[in-house]
């Protein structure tokens, strides 16, 4: 059946994104813990890993519970905060003396609620665990580490026309494998040190995308040597939408580039290691968010940013609403800032009061000689 050349096909579409977080648990004494540690008794790391807004722990039991078998210690992921039920994959490991994945468990998706768990109750026997040939175990110390991948609440976009003959393209293969290299943390070589937790990266990608990471990753700079990044400056969840854009060049949850604060932090993170796709994406967002109550504050830090664009955006919006504008927090805080006032300021005059044309100006001057 032929289409009318008349007709319009619209789409939506529903996006369904991922976020992923790794938390570690360090015990310290683990023989002496077995020796003390009973039957149906277990241990917990405390809250290391946030996200989907929901905290998550790990719980081991030494001695195993009345599920394992003789000998075998047991091992899960629990949710110990949420506000609602969460769909969610996860994995558990055991390091080594270098702080490599040595024994790993992955679970597929299951649903996740407050104080609720799921694990192995014959995760690894205690045997296998001491033996000091497998390398679990150095200076009565063993490390586990989780990592959980919460699947979001579907976000759906409205209508919009598509060009006969032109579908959108599909995500593309490379960025769906490194999106997959990213999430799992396989063959990492570089810990990201953030806030409680730690994040396990790629050197390479790093360095290929961000010229700020190639710098910390050469020779002959701490980080290259120890294979640790610390970043002190920016929340986990920044900090993995970052590197989540730098393995696959795209965010796939929309909904945190629809809050201002979140949009905010991302675009300054992006400016500060240097991946200018994702400033242009945040910066394309932001201009789409710009409202009378959020223009100065958004003015001040697309200026900050060399953010053309979006500075452009702002300051129409402020030219057009000044009254309005000057009686916001951000534009108190932006008069302030000397520095930066200094510099807007023509700008903003300009705008307000653009100059006449000289042609313009040959013609009054002749009006008025007239007279």
């Amino acid at each position: 059946m032929m289409r009318s050349t008349s007709s319009t096909v619209k789409e939506a579409v529903a996006k369904v994104g991922k976020e992923t977080g790794t938390g570690r648990f360090r015990i310290d004494g683990f023989s002496l813990l077995l020796q003390k540690q009973k039957e149906k008794e277990s241990i917990r790391s405390g809250p290391i890993i946030e996200i989907g807004g929901a905290k998550w722990d790990i719980e081991i039991w030494p001695a195993g519970d009345k599920n394992s078998r003789e000998g075998y210690v047991r091992a899960a992921v629990c949710c110990t905060s949420s506000k609602k039920r969460l769909t969610a994959s996860y994995t558990i490991s055991v390091l080594n003396a270098a702080g490599e994945i040595s024994l790993t468990k992955e679970d597929s998706a299951q649903e996740f609620s407050e104080k609720t768990g799921w694990g192995w109750s014959d995760y690894i026997s205690k045997a296998r665990l001491l033996d000091p040939a497998n390398g679990f175990v150095h200076n009565d110390v063993v490390v586990f580490e989780a990592s959980v991948t919460v699947v979001n609440d579907p976000v759906l976009t409205g209508a919009a026309p598509v060009a006969e003959g032109f579908p959108p393209a599909p995500e593309t293969e490379l960025a769906v494998n490194l999106g997959a290299l990213w999430t799992s943390g396989r063959r990492s070589d570089v810990v990201l040190q953030v806030a409680e937790e730690e994040l396990r990266a790629h050197g390479q990608i790093l360095a290929a995308r961000s010229p700020v990471f190639d710098r910390m990753l050469s020779a002959p700079m701490s980080e290259a040597i120890s294979g640790i990044i610390r970043i002190p400056d920016i929340s986990a969840k920044v900090l993995r939408l970052l590197c989540e854009f730098i393995y696959t060049d795209a965010i796939q949850d929309e909904a945190v580039l629809n809050e201002d604060g979140m949009l905010s932090e991302l675009m300054q993170a992006a400016a500060k290691y240097d991946v200018p796709g994702l400033v242009r994406l945040c910066a394309a967002k932001a201009s789409a968010r710009v409202r009378v109550a959020s223009a100065a504050e958004w003015l001040m830090l697309a200026s900050q940013l060399r953010a053309e664009p979006l500075k452009g955006h702002c300051l129409k919006v402020v030219t057009a609403n000044l009254a309005e504008v000057q009686a916001t927090e951000g534009w108190q805080r932006l008069t302030q800032d000397k520095q930066l006032f200094a510099e807007l300021g023509p700008e903003l005059f300009q705008l307000l009061s653009p100059p006449v044309p000289a042609t313009k100006r040959r013609r009054r001057e002749d009006e008025s000689s007239k007279r």
